[in-house]
């Protein structure tokens, strides 16, 4: 009788278990008041059409209407001058007070990255190394973006993340 007991608490402790871990991602979701929508997206990878790239994009509206669209996981050839092949992985933020913006990256997050991973390919490892050139980077990424979606308030843009290899 003992055994089954147990076997019976073990199980019902499992239970809580994932009950409170959905509670942490539940919570997470609604972090500070800002809802977070998740789009998990997929691009073929060149030249293997069984495999694919995985990034994500999140928009955050923020208190003051203002949106966050976070692209992650962008991943762009450099311009190389030397031997083998160089790459930029970046996690990039867009802050933007326009819903349609928003709404046109989040229907389709590839169009975007498409046009910043054409950005990047025009810049080699040197040139973004410093602070100038990093905001030499997002203010090209800011005009292609304006160009690209038709629209001129994208207030700025941010990487939260940015190696080089």
């Amino acid at each position: 009788m003992a055994l089954i007991e147990r076997v019976v608490v073990i199980k019902l402790l499992k239970i809580l278990g994932v009950l409170v871990g959905l509670a942490i991602v539940i919570a997470a979701v609604y972090n500070a008041g800002n809802i977070v929508v998740t789009l998990p997206t997929f691009q073929k990878t060149r030249g293997a059409p069984t495999q694919f790239n995985r990034f994500f994009s999140e928009i955050k509206v923020n208190a003051d209407s203002t949106y966050s669209i976070q692209l992650r996981d962008v991943v762009a050839s450099a311009r190389t001058d030397t031997e083998g092949p160089k790459y930029f992985s970046m996690d990039v933020t867009v802050s933007t007070p326009s819903k349609k913006f928003a709404e046109s990256v989040s229907s389709n997050p590839e169009a975007a990255i498409n046009v910043i991973r054409s950005v990047m390919g025009r810049y080699g490892f040197d040139e973004v190394k410093s602070v100038e050139g990093k905001e030499h980077l997002k203010r090209e990424i800011k005009n292609s973006l304006s160009q690209r979606y038709g629209i001129t308030d994208i207030d700025d843009i941010y990487f939260e993340q940015f190696y080089q290899y």
